[in-house]
């Protein structure tokens, strides 16, 4: 059942309840609509009184729900740029350990050339002198 037909019954239910106590009323009409009246102002009082509450109690669970909103996503924030911190100071070290293997390579690469040509420079002129030794020899 739907919540506007529970609540039609209900006020059906309190209407009907008013009209029968009014007829079997033993007080005048005119007492029991001011009875009535004095009744009906006292609950629409309490009425109002209990949506200014509820109203208030909203805003402050608002309030709270966004301020904890705002102190989630600030802490957030917070993550995000200790790891993007941290993922930059890596990558420096990353870099900085490449930049150096690079230079490591490229000296030892070069070490290496100079020694092999030295070497081949060695051996040319070694062979060099034998056919030279060998020439004179036959000679």
């Amino acid at each position: 059942m739907s919540k506007s037909k529970v609540l039609a019954g209900i006020l059906g239910g309190i209407a009907a309840g008013v009209a029968i106590g009014m007829l079997i009323s033993p007080a005048s009409g005119e007492e029991n609509r001011k009875t009535v009246k004095q009744k009906g102002k006292k609950y629409y009082d309490g009425l109002q009184d209990e949506l200014k509450e509820s109203k208030k109690k909203w805003y402050e669970a608002k309030g709270k729900m966004e301020e904890s909103a705002s102190l989630a996503a600030e802490e957030v924030d917070e993550l995000v740029d200790y790891i993007v911190g941290r993922g930059k100071k890596w990558w420096a070290k990353v870099k900085n350990a490449s930049d150096d293997l690079t230079n490591e390579v490229e000296k030892t690469t070069n070490q290496a050339s100079d020694i092999a040509q030295s070497t081949f420079k060695n051996f040319v002129d070694e062979t060099k002198d034998v056919i030279n030794d060998v020439k004179s020899k036959m000679s």
